[in-house]
């Protein structure tokens, strides 16, 4: 038989009890509700986004597919690695190179790093720059293989030290809607003349 004593203590336990787990629920409704009322009452930020004319024609848009990348867009992307790699000055240098290596595929990335290093330190030494002209574009989209014919000029303070045309090889991986740089190569002279003839 429970005695008054231990009628009042078990009473006690279950009312400490409901009173806890009242707070605790008064508490999370009132945080809720605080975080409620900061995301309704944050600024949202304005953001504008133009779209050209252009872009209603279906010949302007770039598609990607899981095959790759439209060829024109493959084409404008080699063009902005050429230009890292061929348009360097002392200033630009450790800038264009962590541009271009952001854009290796990472099992090219180290070797990518030390040869791009050397051709760095070989301009920083001579105290020259070097600047490439694009002039015509091969692309082959099956492959993500870019073909850029252009004129290459190394100049020593603001004089032209050289000039010569060249064909710079641009090879990219497609993986999950991004390409990766595999290589950045100059073609041999013979291949160059068949590829764009005079």
């Amino acid at each position: 038989m429970m005695t008054s004593a231990a009628f009042s203590e078990a009473t006690y336990a279950r009312t400490g009890l409901r009173k806890s787990l009242l707070v605790f629920t008064t508490a999370s409704v009132l945080a809720n509700v605080l975080l409620a009322c900061v995301l309704l009452l944050k600024p949202t930020p304005v953001v504008t986004i133009i779209v050209p004319p252009e872009a209603a024609n279906a010949e302007a848009g770039w598609v990607f597919t899981e095959k790759g990348v439209h060829p024109n867009y493959l084409e404008r992307w080699s063009l902005a690695v050429t230009a890292l790699v061929g348009t360097m000055s002392p200033s630009t240098m450790d800038a264009n190179a962590a541009k271009l290596l952001a854009l290796a595929a990472p099992e090219v990335h180290d070797e990518m790093e030390r040869r791009l290093l050397r051709e760095v330190e070989s301009l920083r030494a001579d105290r020259a720059a070097s600047v490439f002209y694009p002039s015509r574009t091969r692309v082959d989209a099956d492959h993500f293989t870019v073909d850029v014919e252009g004129e290459r000029r190394v100049l020593i303070g603001s004089k032209v030290a050289g000039s010569e045309r060249i064909v710079l090889r641009v090879r990219a991986r497609y993986d999950a809607g991004r390409l990766y740089l595999l290589s950045l190569s100059e073609v041999p002279a013979a291949e160059a003349q068949k590829l764009f003839p005079a």
